[in-house]
């Protein structure tokens, strides 16, 4: 009788005998170094070390839309001067296109920047995308969109996209496991990879359409619906307000929360960053000032409550423990981004409490210009 019995079977007297589970030990053995094979399949493929980053991007399934353009910008020969990166509070508040217009214009030469914000929060996508820029390009300033939501680690698109090169040496193990199963989930996506025969490309006329305009636009993604206001039905979205550019009011000291300073529209949230959301933040940090990168952190006027009021300041997450910021954080309060419009008035700026529209976005990135700029050229 095998040590390896679980099959019930009743001999011609009726009693029962446990079955083995293999014929033989060889076959036991056989299936145990199949199981080894699977567990240690993301160190055998060789997917932290030989692939190309941007097609790896660009096999993420493209309703994730925004991974297909940081594919298309780490292949595109320019460099990126200014990178955001960050969750979709990001990716639809900060027009990088007026960005790169008016930094050109005001000092003369060419200035390239990126919005490389994607779906749903996640410091360890953040981390991972910044790696693959900074690799292939050489940013002179990183910007950190943070937020004021909890989010799962790993990030959820981690399957995609993590190849386990981010340093985690200051991880637990425990920290580490989930995203060595999330590389183990990714290796049928790398074989896939091993037998394109050409780049993955949008099959429909549509979602090649919303490609190339994120594409165009660095991947900024303008939100072109206004606020739903749903006492009315569900087809009832204001429409954007117009927006006109011009030179923002508010100078740098006014937008830039500098290290061990207090600023008014800075408030203290009351949910602190877990110590592995610190980790992570700590170590995009290290990683763009290591680049020869300036750093710095951004928090958008978003996450109000619809039948609230005006938020006249913006809610600062403190980090874990004892560690401090020792970086700038630049942002601008609701109240002081639409002066003079109450809460009703200023949704229309918005596509919901979380995200703001084309028309927010562009009130928002001329605001802050004088912060970007002014963190640019230190």
């Amino acid at each position: 009788m095998s040590f390896l019995s679980t099959k019930v079977s009743l001999d011609r007297e009726g009693r029962s005998w446990l079955m083995p589970a293999f014929a033989s030990r060889l076959h036991a053995a056989l299936f145990a170094g199949l199981i080894a094979l699977v567990m240690l399949a993301p160190l055998l493929t060789g997917t932290a070390t030989d692939e190309d980053r941007a097609l790896v991007y660009k096999s993420v399934p493209l309703r994730y839309l925004n991974y297909f353009t940081v594919g298309e910008l780490l292949r595109r020969p320019e460099n990126i001067d200014i990178l955001f990166i960050g969750g979709s509070e990001t990716q639809t508040s900060i027009d990088v296109g007026i960005v790169s217009r008016l930094l050109s214009e005001n000092l003369g030469r060419p200035v390239n920047a990126a919005n490389l914000g994607t779906n749903w929060a996640g410091f360890d996508r953040s981390a991972q995308i910044l790696k693959d820029v900074i690799e292939r390009k050489k940013p002179r300033l990183v910007v950190l969109g943070e937020t004021v939501t909890s989010y799962q680690a790993p990030h959820y698109l981690a399957k995609f996209f993590w190849d386990g090169t981010v340093a985690t040496g200051d991880w637990t193990w425990l920290e580490k496991l989930p995203f060595y199963y999330a590389r183990l989930l990714g290796v049928p996506r790398w074989a896939w990879r091993q037998t394109m025969a050409a780049e993955p490309r949008p099959r429909s006329r549509i979602v090649g359409t919303r490609v190339g305009k994120l594409i165009d636009a660095h991947g900024f993604m303008g939100v072109s619906a206004g606020w739903r206001d749903r006492s009315k039905g569900r087809a009832a979205l204001r429409p954007l307000p117009e927006v006109v550019e011009g030179r923002s009011p508010h100078s740098f000291d006014f937008l830039t929360l500098r290290p061990g300073e207090r600023q008014a529209q800075f408030s203290r949230a009351t949910q602190p960053y877990t110590c592995f959301q610190t980790k992570l933040l700590l170590r995009i940090r290290q990683m763009a000032t290591d680049a020869g990168a300036r750093f710095a952190t951004l928090v958008p006027p978003t996450d109000f409550k619809a039948d609230g009021k005006m938020l006249d300041s913006l809610r600062l997450r403190p980090l874990c423990g004892s560690v401090e910021r020792a970086w700038p954080t630049i942002g601008i309060s609701m109240a002081d981004l639409f002066p003079g419009l109450d809460l009703e008035a200023a949704k229309s700026f918005y596509r919901n409490p979380g995200h703001l529209n084309r028309a927010g976005a562009t009130s928002l990135t001329m605001a802050l210009m004088p912060a970007v700029q002014g963190l640019y050229r230190e």
